[in-house]
């Protein structure tokens, strides 16, 4: 359903749709990121200790709850190989921060 009214702003939308594709067209592909072959490797060594440091006594109340604001959701999810047949998954922050520690 088209009405006069909607031409200009049409015309508008039109030629800001074909600016930005050839904006799109001319910006080259940016390059591969690349990471340190031993980053997965420092990372979990990173964690460890940090993992040790957030259990001693006088700061394992704060950091458990630091630790718990980063995880929005805990999902069970059936694993007939895992103890228990299920294993958890770790949805928020905390999950895509220990990502980075997998090899």
């Amino acid at each position: 359903m088209r009405h006069n009214s909607f031409a200009p702003k049409m015309s508008e939308l039109e030629g800001e749709k074909v600016r930005l594709e050839a904006v799109i067209a001319d910006t080259p592909e940016p390059s591969a990121l690349r990471l340190h072959p031993r980053l997965p490797a420092r990372c979990r060594v990173l964690i460890e200790d940090l993992a040790g440091a957030l259990n001693a006594p006088e700061v394992r109340r704060e950091a458990t709850a630091s630790l718990q604001a980063l995880i929005s959701e805990v999902r069970m999810v059936p694993d007939g190989t895992a103890p228990g047949g299920h294993q958890l998954e770790l949805v928020g922050e905390l999950a895509g921060l220990m990502a980075l520690g997998q090899p």
